[in-house]
């Protein structure tokens, strides 16, 4: 069953985990703060790319008029990487009083350079119910 969480959060300036409860296979991350020349928006393909892969979009220098709009294809050092951790602790009558505890994590970890502090940063995560990797299609 595909999933979509759409959210708004304030950065502080630090690597952010961000808790989707799911690793997404599509992320959209938008910061509307971001100055001229920054990337104010990152769109990843979660596993098709894999971790620090991503497409960039970065800001305008001055409403248009010395450079347009770039986009690029990062194969590096990019912002977003997946994010999943597993439960540790399994919580057995005998050892625990809360039979279950879910201690793990999923979702994404946004790079602390993507945002400054205050940043106003919206997101869209999608779990998709297939993904496909077509490969080399050949005619």
């Amino acid at each position: 069953m595909s999933q979509i969480v759409v959210g708004h959060l304030e950065s502080d300036g630090k690597a952010i985990n961000l808790p989707l409860g799911f690793v997404p296979d599509f992320l959209l991350i938008f910061n509307a703060m971001a100055a001229a020349t920054e990337v104010f928006a990152v769109v990843w393909f979660g596993s098709e790319m894999g971790d620090s892969k991503e497409i960039q979009f970065k800001a305008l220098e001055d409403s248009g008029t010395s450079s347009g709009l770039t986009l690029d294809y990062v194969e590096s050092g990019a912002y977003i990487s997946a994010y999943d951790t597993t439960a540790v602790d399994k919580g057995t009558s005998n050892d625990d009083d809360d039979p279950v505890r879910v201690a793990g994590f999923q979702g994404v970890t946004i790079h602390a350079d993507f945002s400054d502090d205050s940043d106003e940063l919206w997101y869209l995560a999608i779990n998709a119910d297939k993904v496909k990797d077509h490969g080399d299609i050949n005619a």
